[in-house]
């Protein structure tokens, strides 16, 4: 059997590919960024050599290594492009040089060599088919040109300079993007990127104030002055089923944590959707890799005078939209 090191052993892929080397008899050694439970593991940050070669002291020499301590996923990519660049190209040289070079056997493990890994019977691995799906088309990434991918200029939704907030709110509704591209004189001049919370933060005409007022059963809304002052007071929206934690969209809905579930709501109590689940919601936030993952926190609710008392009831609940969360 094959002495193996993975790198991101704690992580979406390294886990279930630790314990799939594991089950087939391999001695693996997982190397991941933060404490964790394994035994067999070790906390180390791959872009530092130094912890790299204490790793390959302690624990080496490997038959393999499963550099997985990566980043992956457009919003990392976009946001988070140098740590990209480091653990995904930079570690994976490191890696190289301080693996073995005269071991007869060749230590880092391609990418082809892990999707054969994968491509087995669901009976016969511990991987999902949907955490093999994932590997395969991160890898298969690999190949793909920006012309494949890249939108044509035409087709690129963008706005002029002078256009207003309530332009862009209109498009960001109409098209569902949450980051605008603004040009000056024509369409290859761009200057600059407006995003949904830019837009959320101002609104159309000002800044806007959300607020879910529990025992009111309202989402009631401010504007916000220049000074910071709140001025006309209204009601945002009425709802049937309480409120507790709030999180806005990308198209300026409100989702809503209430008594019965999760609602999505727009300005004036149109209730779009709506996530039930048999416990009190006590808060929701949108994420996820492209922002359409609903998180849901909740648990029995029996009064104040009852809080802390018997059994622990809280849960997470997850449920897929459409609408992204909006991009900070």
């Amino acid at each position: 059997m094959a002495r193996i090191l993975v790198t991101g052993s704690d992580g979406t892929l390294g886990r279930p590919l630790v314990a799939e080397l594991r089950r087939r008899g391999h001695t693996v050694t997982g190397c991941d960024l933060h404490h964790g439970a394994d035994e067999q593991g070790i906390r180390a940050d791959v872009r530092e050599h130094r912890q790299l070669e204490r790793v390959m002291r302690e624990a080496g020499p490997f038959d393999y290594v499963y550099h997985l301590a990566a980043e992956f996923g457009r919003l990392n990519g976009e946001e988070y492009y140098e740590t990209l660049w480091t653990t995904n190209v930079i570690v994976s040289t490191l890696l190289r040089s301080i693996v073995d070079p005269a071991a007869e056997s060749r230590r880092v493990v391609s990418r082809e060599e892990l999707k054969a890994l994968l491509a087995m019977e669901p009976d016969e691995a511990d991987v999902t088919t949907a955490e093999a799906e994932m590997i395969d088309k991160i890898f298969d990434l690999g190949d793909t040109t920006v012309r494949e991918v890249m939108v044509p200029l035409i087709e690129v939704a963008m706005l002029p300079e002078t256009a207003t907030p309530g332009d862009a709110i209109a498009l960001v509704t109409r098209r569902g993007f949450s980051r605008i591209p603004i040009y000056a004189r024509r369409e290859t001049d761009i200057v600059g990127v407006v995003t949904a919370m830019d837009l959320l933060q101002r609104g159309a005409d000002g800044a806007t104030l959300i607020v879910g007022e529990s025992f009111a059963s309202r989402l009631s809304a401010w504007d916000i002055e220049a000074d910071g002052s709140l001025s006309n007071r209204r009601v945002w929206a009425p709802l049937a089923h309480g409120v507790d934690g709030i999180c806005i969209d990308a198209h300026g809905a409100v989702w809503c944590s209430t008594q019965t579930g999760c609602e999505r709501v727009r300005e004036g109590g149109e209730v779009t959707r709506t996530v039930p689940h048999d416990l009190f919601g006590f808060s929701c936030a949108l994420g996820g890799v492209d922002g359409r993952t609903l998180f849901m926190i909740a648990a029995e609710w029996n009064g104040y005078e009852n809080i802390g008392k018997g059994p622990r009831t809280g849960r997470v609940f997850t449920a897929s939209v459409e609408v992204p969360g909006v991009a900070r």
